[in-house]
């Protein structure tokens, strides 16, 4: 789709991920995912998962989706996230949310550890930690860190 002069792509759907070859999906970059995405695309169509979810508490369909072979507690949290807006429950420890955490607050002694990490994380945003951790990756990679300290939202939260 064109917008503005700026074209974006839609995510294919579950059937057409069913349907790609493996030389395609590697040739995309998903190295050794693209054994098993078409494989959960299909269970994800024959078990009727994404009617299931719908209306179900987020943490129970989490747990559903850690049932499929190859997903796992943080791809089943994203993607209920990325379903359902609902940031309170991504995996905070993430990464990627450590790395521009280090990146944009460097003068900050963040911890290491995974569970340290997340607990600071948290008692730092409080119950805003789903959004601010929202904001922070989707603006991360768009923005020069200097731009990016300059967001009121990000900006405040060590001062």
């Amino acid at each position: 789709m064109d917008y503005d002069g700026i074209t974006s792509y839609g995510f294919p759907s579950l059937e057409t991920i069913a349907q790609l070859s493996q030389e395609s999906l590697v040739a995309c970059g998903f190295g050794y995912k693209a054994r098993m995405l078409p494989r959960i695309a299909k269970e994800i169509i024959e078990m009727r998962l994404e009617e299931r979810i719908q209306g179900m508490p987020v943490e129970m369909a989490v747990e559903l989706l850690q049932h499929l072979k190859g997903v796992g507690r943080w791809t089943a949290r994203v993607a209920m996230c990325d379903l359902t807006g609902e940031w309170a429950i991504y995996p905070f420890e993430d990464l990627a949310v450590r790395t521009w955490a280090s990146r944009l607050w460097p003068e900050y002694a963040w911890p290491r550890e995974e569970g340290a990490f997340l607990q600071t994380w948290q008692d730092i945003n409080g119950p805003s930690t789903g959004i601010v951790t929202c904001y922070l990756l989707a603006q991360a990679t768009l923005t020069s860190q200097e731009r990016l300290r300059e967001q009121p939202i990000l900006h405040s939260l060590f001062e």
